[in-house]
């Protein structure tokens, strides 16, 4: 059982147990791998994980009180020798990334006994600079840690994963989740539950669901159209579907004008280089913002379709969206259960497309006819 103040990071990732013990139990006997593979939804601790690791082995202190220095920069991203990388590509992972990677991870540590690099979305890299990396993977410098991070499994190279400890991150159960939501947000048991539904389950993201009106405006756009749907003709749907992206585009444009004004204040001590990083940056925090907007449109629909199949299996007890039952009965006495499972399947295909970068529109507006067919 670690007693220094890295504990602190360890305490952030709730729920991955076996996982947490992996790595606990390879720190303390010395046999930690060059290169692990965490593997999980985004929100499941992964982030967290690597600083826990990371600060195991800086750490200076012996915890009990406030954190050491090496943890103080660890908890900020500023450690010099604790790197958090992501792509800088639009989509994807750059071959120059790599090359600097591979540089840098020959030089010596600056304040700790090694360096850890931390890769997020290892999913997104293409193969030149998957096989650039899995180089330096296969003759890896002293000294040195990599965390790579994936959401899904098989979009990782083959031999990268052939490389690593891969360590699974797995969602909670939903009692769990409920509790550890409750436990960060002062909320109803009710409205705790329609977070963590819209969330797809996800903890932090069920938090912020809370915290952003907006978003919860989104979700009362969804109900409203899928009671709208059973009456509407095509382009009807294209209407409906145009609304929802509306609806999503409201959080959106937040986040742009928040990243505009910081990057306009920060351009004034930047030079060009740095200018055109903070602008790529600051673009991709805008795709992913929009990315989650649609996600949490997708398990608002999914859950509301998982709680018409429990109403129709006479299991309404497990019905999360308990603040729309009569949309839900609707769905359930329309529908049925093969047709319900349908709409399921629907929705599975919409999240595929989206990671395939269709055009949001195009997948609302395909989802959008297929559900009409169900409801109808």
């Amino acid at each position: 059982m670690t007693t220094k103040c890295a504990a602190q990071f360890w305490d952030r990732v709730v729920g991955q147990e076996r996982t947490v013990a992996t790595l606990k139990g390879a720190l303390a006997t010395g046999t930690l791998s060059h290169a692990y593979l965490f593997v999980g939804q985004q929100g499941l601790g992964k982030i967290n994980a690597a600083r826990a690791v990371a600060g195991e082995l800086f750490c200076t202190g012996t915890g009990g009180g406030a954190r050491c220095p090496a943890c103080q920069r660890l908890a900020r991203d500023a450690h010099a020798d604790f790197r958090i990388l992501e792509p800088e590509g639009k989509a994807a992972w750059l071959m120059d990334q790599i090359r600097e990677l591979n540089y840098e991870a020959t030089l010596a540590a600056v304040d700790a006994p090694l360096k850890v690099y931390v890769l997020r979305a290892v999913d997104q890299m293409p193969a030149a600079p998957a096989n650039a990396l899995l180089k330096t993977l296969e003759d890896p410098p002293e000294n040195t840690l990599f965390i790579l991070l994936a959401t899904t499994l098989d979009r990782v190279l083959a031999t990268i994963r052939s490389r690593c400890q891969i360590l699974r991150f797995t969602p909670l159960s939903p009692a769990r989740s409920l509790a550890a939501l409750q436990a960060k947000v002062d909320v109803d048991e009710a409205r705790a539950r329609v977070a963590l539904a819209a969330a797809g389950m996800i903890v932090p993201v069920a938090r912020d669901y809370l915290n952003n009106p907006k978003q919860q405006q989104a979700r009362a756009e969804v109900l409203r159209v899928l009671r709208d749907l059973p009456q509407a003709d095509a382009l009807d749907v294209l209407e409906l579907a145009a609304a929802i992206r509306k609806s999503i585009s409201a959080p959106v444009e937040e986040i742009k004008a928040d990243l505009a004004a910081r990057a306009l204040q920060a351009a004034e001590t930047m030079d060009t280089t740095a200018i055109k990083k903070l602008e790529a940056y600051n673009k991709r925090r805008v795709s992913e913002a929009e990315l989650q907007g649609i996600t949490v449109v997708l398990n608002i629909i999914a859950g509301l379709l998982r709680d018409a199949l429990c109403h129709s299996q006479g299991a309404g007890h497990l019905i999360d969206n308990i603040d729309a039952t009569d949309l839900i009965a609707d769905i359930a006495a329309i529908a049925g259960a093969e047709a319900i499972r349908a709409g399921q399947e629907s929705v599975h295909d919409a999240r595929a497309q989206l990671a395939s970068n269709v055009n949001t529109q195009l997948v609302l507006e395909a989802l959008l006819l297929k559900l009409r067919e169900v409801l109808v």
